[in-house]
């Protein structure tokens, strides 16, 4: 009998614990394909709203963890209009309130809206910074509650405002929120006259202007605005949370599929030595054992990103954290990433019981009660 032929039979042959250790793996799986698919997400779109800018310096106050974290004073921000080298600026208020249809609905405010993003497309209305108790509203929230041009819309008690166009960045945090008058966003986060960020553009040399911003504010972070993203310290912050979780994940998939070739190797000690007395060699069995492990793990990592998908799909759907903030799909490095992880751990974990195996002498085995 063939090692292919032997391996699906013992797979077959023990098939609840086949699909337990399975389902074990899977779970462990679908755990590490949601978090990484969520900041891989989210880096993803906070990079591309900012690599889209077409200002050159992005200025944010010194240690803050995000954008909406960072305060900016009035005087501060009037003073870097002053800058040698400063051409033009925009101030950008950025935050999230909660609304009757999402406890995380992201509103933009902005002093000016000409030559701030690259790919701002619009979808119905007018393109300009709105007026007071006006806004702009993304094209994700509008589709999602059936809003249109004209209609009008509350965002919090008391806070009505008319729609007067609707956009498309293409990026599902800009999509799923809304942009309006510096004063209003200023108002509804409570913020005084403090803004998040000061976008520059620079007459000159960009890394003049930055080392001359530096030099003029020592307690303010100054970045060009493609290099912001490396400044957030939120988004290593779940980067470290969601490897975290991953290893533990990858830990419990470990110790599934160890345990269960554990028993597995102590249940099968008499076949095993019969394989070894009708010429199977050590390496064979060692083989068998390590290519069950591996074809567990394989369906395991398949059937969680089946899984994670699902999960995936199924928060966005709910909005329980805000529209467009979470994927509704895994990146197809996440993807490759888990299955490499995965099955590399499901080989190394059957290292051990398929040695066991492979060091059981025959007449040992076949005296095995």
């Amino acid at each position: 009998m063939s090692p292919r032929v032997v391996v699906l039979r013992n797979l077959w042959r023990n098939r609840l614990r086949t699909v337990l250790t399975l389902l074990g793996v899977a779970s462990g799986t679908a755990v590490l394909v949601s978090l990484l698919s969520v900041t891989t997400s989210l880096k993803g779109q906070v990079h591309a709203l900012l690599a889209t800018q077409r200002l050159d310096v992005a200025v944010q106050a010194r240690g803050a963890a995000s954008p909406a974290r960072s305060r900016i004073s009035r005087a501060d921000y009037e003073a870097i209009q002053r800058v040698p080298g400063v051409r033009e600026t925009a101030a950008l208020v950025v935050g999230s309130i909660q609304t009757a249809w999402s406890p995380y609905f992201v509103i933009f405010g902005l002093s000016r809206l000409e030559g701030l993003s690259s790919q701002v497309r619009l979808v119905e209305g007018q393109l300009s910074v709105p007026g007071p108790r006006a806004l702009l509203l993304g094209e994700l929230v509008a589709r999602e509650l059936d809003y249109r041009v004209g209609n009008k819309i509350m965002l919090a008690e008391g806070e009505i405002f008319s729609i007067v166009g609707i956009y498309s960045l293409g990026i599902g945090i800009g999509d799923g929120g809304a942009v309006l008058d510096l004063a209003d966003a200023q108002r509804l986060l409570q913020q005084g006259d403090y803004v998040n960020l000061a976008l520059v553009r620079a007459a000159g040399a960009v890394d003049r202007v930055v080392d001359g911003l530096r030099r003029a504010f020592p307690h303010l972070t100054v970045t060009r605005t493609g290099e912001l993203v490396g400044e957030l310290r939120i988004l290593g912050t779940l980067d470290l949370f969601a490897w975290a979780v991953a290893a533990i994940a990858l830990c419990a998939c470990f110790l599934a599929v160890m345990n269960a070739f554990l028993m597995a190797v102590t249940q099968r000690t008499r076949e095993i030595g019969i394989l070894r007395a009708v010429g199977w060699s050590r390496l064979m069995v060692f083989r068998m054992v390590v290519a069950e492990a591996l074809m567990i793990s394989l369906g395991g990592a398949l059937v969680g990103n089946a899984l994670g998908l699902v999960a995936l799909r199924a928060l966005a759907l709910s909005r329980a954290t805000g529209l467009g903030w979470l994927p509704r799909h895994i990146p197809a490095e996440v993807v490759w990433g888990s299955i490499a992880l995965v099955v590399a751990s499901g080989a190394l974990s059957a290292f051990y019981p398929a040695l066991m195996a492979a060091r059981l002498r025959p007449a040992d085995a076949l005296r095995w009660e």
